[in-house]
């Protein structure tokens, strides 16, 4: 009896709500640029042209023990600009994507400072760049971590150069040189994109009816599917609006 309502619910709420998440690092739940991985070669990126420092493809050392890009300090320098040349899936248009991420792995006793961390995406010079700024940092094991960054109103990313193309600005808090100084991998740009999920309303209440201008808070069952993970590093809000969707944004959590 319990599983045939909660059939008949799925389907009937499966065809009338849609969900529109937005939200962080779920596989299949959000659009993605292409993501530079780094596993065949150095996938065009470069040094920025008059700083001392060097870029290399690395074999062996990305995350999971792929390959991964490793910049080297030549002189005494605590900053460090890659580019990329323009790519129409790295468009300038600002705040298109809704964060952007990439993976270092940093020698020992060299520290990112996150107020001159980001990228910027730059179609010529001297116009505005499409800037991104870091705002977290993930612990993903192994001496990696995952650099967040967020859309910003920024003209230029501090302490950069107007580079045009795709420029990953990455600012250490002390200065080095003549040595390794990282390895950088999966440079990747997430846009949010709507899905539709299954849920239950007032899970074990019979009807499981609502009303949308109520404004007590309504219980509501996730399921998970195929791409949907709610597992509970994917924490969201969610609220019903007046056409009856049910829209969830990501808690930041």
């Amino acid at each position: 009896m319990r599983a045939n309502l909660i059939g008949r619910l799925r389907t009937m709420i499966f065809s009338a709500l849609l969900i529109q998440a937005l939200l962080f690092g779920i596989a299949g739940s959000a659009g993605a640029a292409p993501i530079f991985t780094f596993d065949s070669n150095a996938e065009g990126w470069t040094n920025q042209a008059t700083e001392p420092f060097s870029v290399t493809f690395a074999p062996g050392e990305g995350f999971g023990e792929g390959e991964a890009l490793a910049i080297s300090a030549t002189f005494p320098r605590d900053s460090y600009q890659i580019v990329h040349d323009e790519d129409s899936d790295w468009p300038t248009a600002p705040s298109f994507f809704q964060k952007i991420t990439f993976d270092v792995r940093l020698v020992p006793g060299v520290e990112i400072n996150p107020l001159v961390t980001g990228m910027q995406i730059r179609d010529n010079i001297g116009n505005e760049s499409n800037v991104y700024l870091a705002t977290d940092f993930i612990d993903l094991g192994g001496g990696w971590t995952r650099v967040v960054m967020a859309p910003t109103n920024l003209f230029d990313l501090p302490q950069s150069h107007d580079d045009v193309g795709i420029n990953l600005h990455i600012g250490t808090t002390s200065a080095f040189e003549n040595s390794l100084v990282m390895f950088i991998d999966n440079i990747a740009g997430v846009q949010s994109v709507p899905i539709t999920v299954e849920i239950d309303i007032k899970p074990g209440s019979d009807p499981n009816s609502i009303n949308p201008r109520s404004k007590v808070k309504i219980p509501v069952a996730i399921f998970t599917t195929s791409p949907f993970d709610t597992n509970p590093q994917s924490s969201c809000l969610a609220s019903l609006t007046s056409t009856n969707t049910l829209s969830m944004f990501n808690a930041g959590i």
